[in-house]
């Protein structure tokens, strides 16, 4: 899906998984690409940084304006899932779920909202959940987080100050997604595969490819007249 006119993105959470994905698309359909994460080193185009800091943010959005003067794109990935029944919720977990999911997304549209009215055709991309649509067990400060931003991309997307910039603000809502952080929390198991996958219609779990797949044609000019919108891509697991 290349665009006639170069564009510049900057995805936060870009080390693994879906934010992973989502720059490498990004990429080979000729975008420039700033990557953020906690986990990466400082080099070209890739920062090291914490999206609950508003100082890793300042840095981040002098050193874009210095060297591309603009940002088209901003995708607002970084999260993390805590897994634990709600009396073993604690408040500091509560805190770093939504620190980083909810916190991290508001951040990013706050620090590069003046990027992004220099932009050619700007949106905002979220990602949410469809925890954020249904809830899902032992998932609650995941799912308040993801809720939250849900919700976050309506309100920006109806906000005069960013549709008079003509900033478009858009979310997907990814279902079961192969990546190291699922793996991490439910392993390899087959019994756990199965169960997984019997959640989702179309009987297998999605890539994060998939993901990007959605990202990219949010984010590109084939959906200009799209804001405002939660995309589900979960293989039908909302419907059920």
């Amino acid at each position: 899906m290349l665009e006639a006119t170069p564009r510049t993105a900057l995805v936060t959470g870009a080390a693994v998984g879906i934010g992973h994905a989502i720059a490498e698309r990004f990429e080979r359909d000729g975008w420039t690409v700033y990557r953020f994460d906690r986990t990466l080193e400082d080099s070209a185009r890739a920062v090291r940084g914490d999206v609950r800091s508003e100082a890793d943010w300042k840095r981040l959005a002098d050193r874009i304006g210095s060297e591309a003067g603009q940002l088209d794109v901003l995708v607002n990935n970084a999260g993390i899932l805590r897994e634990a029944p709600l009396e073993d919720t604690s408040l500091a977990v509560w805190d770093e779920v939504i620190g980083v999911n909810l916190t991290g997304a508001f951040l990013g549209c706050r620090s590069m909202r003046a990027l992004l009215k220099r932009g050619d055709s700007p949106c905002i991309l979220n990602v949410a959940s469809i925890d954020a649509l249904r809830g899902s067990l032992r998932h609650s400060a995941y799912a308040a987080s993801k809720g939250g931003v849900d919700s976050l991309t309506r309100a920006l997307a109806l906000a005069l100050e960013l549709a008079n910039d003509g900033i478009r603000v858009n979310a997907i809502c990814p279902g079961t997604v192969d990546t190291p952080m699922f793996r991490s929390i439910h392993g390899n198991t087959a019994d756990r595969a199965q169960e997984r996958l019997a959640l989702h219609p179309l009987k297998r779990i999605s890539t994060a490819e998939d993901q990007a797949a959605a990202a990219a044609f949010l984010c590109s000019g084939e959906a200009a007249f799209i804001t405002g919108a939660s995309l589900s891509v979960d293989g039908g697991r909302a419907i059920r």
